[in-house]
């Protein structure tokens, strides 16, 4: 997969890379070396891969637990190689509460019948549209090899993706226990979101 950057990730690119001097060298890393979009890419190839059951509670369960533990893994990879503690605790508080959540998903799914149906079609449609649009935007980020820069970036990009998901299942679902986790999942993460846009720009070049 070849870097390919928009023009706004290129202005980025440019500021970032004129407002540091010769001693504080930026390096941009090719998209196929990096760690963190590495953890994306097999995830998505996991999603991609997974059959669809036509029954939206069920494919958003199935989805889900493969999306969380993409996320999980990338915590786990900022926890072991990034350098900002109050990153490490806000990665940590995310493991927790996407782990508790596949848990969840885990037994909806141990107890749940699939049963295709044409509004489960099309939850899968607009996931399959979501899981595109997370890899474009994901192939869009310049990514440094930093793991605390790269693990915001790119879970920026994860969460916005199972917001999109889950979304789609509040509209097309039927079971309360699901929407109410799809409910809780986008409180969540539209926070962490947050949190992780205002580490970028707090953390911004000098």
């Amino acid at each position: 997969m070849k870097p390919r950057y928009s023009i706004p990730a290129l202005a980025i690119l440019f500021i970032f890379l004129t407002s540091c001097n010769d001693d504080n060298e930026v390096k941009v890393q090719n998209q196929d070396d990096n760690e963190m979009m590495a953890i994306m890419n097999t995830m998505s190839a996991e999603m991609e891969a997974t059959e669809m059951r036509g029954d939206a509670d069920d494919d958003f369960a199935t989805m889900m637990i493969i999306h969380h533990q993409g996320a999980i893994d990338m915590g786990m990879k900022q926890i072991a190689k990034g350098d900002d503690s109050e990153l490490k605790i806000r990665a940590k508080t995310m493991i927790d509460m996407q782990q508790s959540e596949m848990d969840k998903l885990d037994l909806f799914l141990y107890e749940h019948v699939a049963e295709s149906s044409e509004e489960g079609e099309q939850w899968g449609i607009e996931a399959e549209a979501s899981l595109k649009r997370m890899n474009n935007d994901a192939d869009l980020q310049v990514l440094a090899g930093d793991a605390d820069h790269d693990f915001c970036l790119l879970m920026i990009q994860h969460h916005r993706s199972a917001n999109d998901m889950a979304q789609s299942l509040l509209h097309y679902g039927h079971h309360e226990e699901l929407k109410e986790i799809a409910n809780k999942m986008i409180a969540d993460q539209n926070l962490q979101i947050e949190e992780l846009q205002n580490w970028l720009l707090q953390n911004k070049p000098e």
